[in-house]
C-alpha cells in the first residue's frame, strides 16, 4: 500500500483525548479503505502510519473529515470540546493536512 509515516505532536497531558481521537480517525479511515495506525512514542508525541492505495483514497478520507463535517460532529460529542479541539483535534488534523498537501502562503 502507498502511504507515509508522520510524527504527530500534541500538548502533554491530553493522552486520553488523543487516543479517543485516533480511534475516531481509525474508524473513519476504514470506510475508504485507508489504514490508520498510531503508536505513542513518548508523552505528547505519536507516530502515525497512513496507508491507502491509490493515494486518492487518503485524499478522499481527509476530504470527508473536512467537508462532511465529521470533525465538527466529533468535537460536539466530547467533554471540554473547546479545549480538546484546540489542544488535540486541530493540531493533529493540521499536521496530517500539512504533511499530505502542499500549503503555500
Amino acid at each position: 500500500m502507498a502511504g507515509y509515516d508522520l510524527k504527530l505532536g500534541i500538548a502533554k497531558g491530553f493522552h486520553e483525548e488523543a487516543r479517543a481521537f485516533f480511534d475516531f480517525l481509525r474508524q473513519a479511515a476504514r470506510r475508504h479503505p485507508v489504514g490508520f495506525s498510531v503508536r505513542k512514542v513518548k508523552d505528547g508525541e505519536y507516530l502515525a502510519t497512513i496507508d491507502g492505495m491509490p493515494d486518492a483514497k487518503i485524499d478522499a478520507f481527509l476530504q470527508e473529515l473536512m467537508i462532511g463535517r465529521a470533525l465538527y460532529y466529533y468535537a460536539c460529542g466530547v467533554k471540554n470540546r473547546r479545549r480538546v479541539a484546540a489542544k488535540v483535534i486541530a493540531p493533529i488534523f493540521q499536521q496530517i493536512l500539512e504533511s499530505r498537501f502542499a500549503i503555500h502562503p
